[in-house]
This record gives C-alpha cells, structure tokens and sequence, in this order.
C-alpha cells in the first residue's frame, strides 16, 4: 500500500504478505472499496489526462552499501526511463510490473516516489508547439526518425487548417528516400576512417532533407554527393572536416553541422560550428541530437513564427477561423507599455491569453475547458479583470464579437 499527497511525491508505503493468491485479491478489492468510501476516485496507474505519465522511483541497495534508482513509467511504448520500447502498451505494461514484482521480491527495491510527470504527455494533452517541439526531438529515437519530422508536422498544419499560415511565409520541406551504397562507399573513399554508423543509416533511410521560407532562406542536411562537393569549404575550419548541415539564403552558405574524420572510441563525430571561436568544437556523437538541436530546432523556430496560434490549440485541435481574438494594451507614464492578447476558440471549448512588453512576443498560457459555457466564461472574466487593471481594447472593430 502506498499513500501520499496529491504528487507531492512523497509516499508512505506498506508491504502486506498473504497466504495465498485468493487472500490477496480479497485484501486488495477491500483496500480499493476503502479508498472509495473516503472520497477518493480511481484512475489510471499508468497515465493522468492532462498530467502526465505516472512515475515510480525505486531505490535498490547494493551489496557495497549503496543504493540505484530506477523510474518506472508505462509510455511512448517503454516501460522504464531509457528502457527498450514495447511493440504495445499492454507489453509495456506486462514489463513494468514484472520489473516491480522481481525488484521487491528479490532485491529488496522500496518505492521511495509516486508521481505524475508533466514532462511525458500524450499528444493530446499538449498544445500544438508542444508537440511539434516533442516530435523534433527524442533521444531514443534515430536520426532517420528525426528527418521525417519535417512531413508529420507539415502535414500535420496542413491537414488541421493551418495550411494557409505556413504558406504565407513559402514553407517547403524536402525528405529524401535514401541513396545507395555506392553512393555512400564513393564518399567512404575519400576518407581516412570509416563512415559512422549512425550517418550510413541515415542516409540509407532518407540520403538527404531540406526545409526553406520565402525568399530562399532555409537549412538541409546533405548527402553524400553533396557532401563531397562543399569538401573545400569544411575543410577551411579544419583538415578533417565535411560539411553535414548548412544553412542557406543569406549570401554564401554557412556551415551549421559538420562530422570529422576522425575515430574515438566514444564515437564522438560531430559538432556544431561555432563562428565566434573557429576551432573550439564540443564533439558529440548523437546524430539525431545533432538534428534535433540546430537544423530542426530552427524548423520549428520558423513555424511557430509563422503560426503563433499553434501555442494556443491543442494537438488534433483544427483551426477555427471564427476563434475570438482580442487585444488589449496598458501604457502608464514612465513605465513600458504592456499588451494583453486573449484568444477563445469556442468550437475546441480553449481559453488563451498572451502578454507582455508591447513589441516582445510575450507569455502565453492556455487551457482547454469541459464545455463551450464554461470556456466563455472564463474568458468574460478574464476582460473584465484586466479592463478594471487599467488595460484598454485595441482590438479593430471589425475583429469584436459584437459588431455585426
């Protein structure tokens, strides 16, 4: 038995022993009725809507004095923090508790903290730009993984109504499907060491990806063939160097990623270029972090510029072109204007506000709410508090919910 606070983490834990399968299930359907009785609802054991995955931390002494800590979650299909993925969740789930079960039983494991982690949520249970910022990054994940981002998300915008805010600023991803061997052995040749592994699978799976705006600017990672052609430019910020991601659009393309050719037993390949000290490289040997960092971090920069709405809608959320947006602002003398945003989207029952400094992007902060009353409610509140702060409308007439 296990009680705490309400995710404090905190737990008081105890183990009962029964003498059989049938005393334990009778001791268990009385603890749960228990619980009832004083108020308390059941929910998940693996997962809280709007929360996150529940976690576990257990501490296991060691024979030399010490203890390990393991956490223990059912999600993404794993069963434990950097533990293998499960084809289903009923596996993971299946794996999760034989870990607990062998644990106690044989190693004397206590479970020392019983929580929910905002950190691991469902799709649906993230804004948009969360989810476009999960999905760019998963360091368990591949670097091919990683390149196929670009289409989800894409697609993604374009299948739930944002189509038209991406295109204004002529956003176009390019992922390929992969190029040969011979293409990677010709390559190899003009090598002194061998390939890494991560980027001949890599290539294998996609040979090469590319995204871009209006106006030419954009970044790509290059393939082989491409990679051999801008040698001389690498080579100008070391002998052993290729170039493996650059940017593009601003006069002369700019190296961003490159890979060495060196070996380390570490593996440690790559880094980004840093132009305020050419030669001082922090080496690293995640490709998919490598992506995920520079040349995706910035894709998903040019997103969200161009569709601030995805901080205010919830994954599987279509835009609603009718949402109410409002614009309030409050200017004092001697102190820095303010503005104050709310957008309402009645259709998805979504409440969002966005404020700061005039002329900064400002914080926003959304919920989503159980019905369309509720929602507009909330928002009516909202105005009416910052209106009596001082904040006045300068939202275009045309843009009120009660001009006709």
């Amino acid at each position: 038995m296990r009680g705490g606070g309400n995710n404090t983490g905190s737990v008081n834990s105890l183990g009962l022993v029964l003498p059989d399968a049938d005393a334990a299930t009778e001791a268990f359907a009385r603890l749960r009725s228990s619980t009832e009785a004083g108020g308390m609802t059941e929910s998940s054991p693996w997962y809280v809507p709007d929360k996150g995955a529940v976690v576990r931390t257990y501490y296991t002494p060691s024979k030399g004095g010490g203890s390990g800590s393991s956490y223990l979650s059912v999600f993404d299909g794993t069963a434990e923090r950097f533990g293998p993925r499960y084809a289903s969740e009923a596996e993971a789930i299946a794996a999760h508790q034989r870990w607990e079960l062998e644990a106690q039983r044989d190693r004397n494991a206590s479970l020392s903290c019983l929580e929910w982690d905002g950190n691991y949520l469902r799709p649906e249970d993230m804004t948009v730009r969360q989810w476009i910022r999960d999905r760019i990054r998963d360091d368990s994940r591949d670097a091919v993984w990683h390149a196929q981002a670009l289409t989800e998300i894409t697609e993604y915008l374009t299948a739930h109504g944002y189509g038209g805010l991406i295109d204004k600023v002529g956003l176009q991803v390019e992922v390929g499907s992969g190029v040969t061997d011979d293409e990677i052995a010709a390559f190899e040749a003009e090598r002194r060491h061998p390939v890494p592994e991560v980027l001949r699978a890599f290539w294998r799976g996609v040979g090469h990806a590319r995204w871009s705006v209006a106006g030419g600017k954009g970044m790509c990672v290059l393939s082989p063939a491409q990679m051999l052609a801008r040698r001389p430019v690498a080579r100008e910020l070391g002998q052993a160097l290729d170039v493996l991601v650059e940017s593009f659009g601003d006069g002369d393309p700019m190296l961003v990623t490159v890979v060495a050719d060196q070996e380390g037993d570490d593996g440690r390949v790559f880094t980004h270029t840093d132009y305020d000290a050419p030669g001082d490289f922090w080496w690293e040997k995640s490709l998919s972090w490598m992506l995920a960092t520079r040349f995706l971090s910035d894709f998903a920069g040019v997103v969200e510029a161009a569709a601030p709405v995805v901080a205010q809608l919830y994954h599987g959320q279509r835009l609603n072109p009718d949402a109410e947006r409002r614009h309030f602002e409050l200017r004092r003398k001697g102190k820095p204007a303010r503005f104050w945003e709310l957008f309402h989207d009645p259709a998805n029952s979504v409440v969002s506000t966005r404020e700061g400094k005039v002329g900064a992007v400002g914080a926003v902060e959304t919920r989503r709410y159980d019905d369309p009353a509720r929602a507009a409610g909330k928002a009516a509140k909202l105005i009416a508090k910052k209106e009596k702060a001082g904040y006045r409308e300068t939202t275009p007439a045309s843009g009120r919910p009660d001009t006709p």
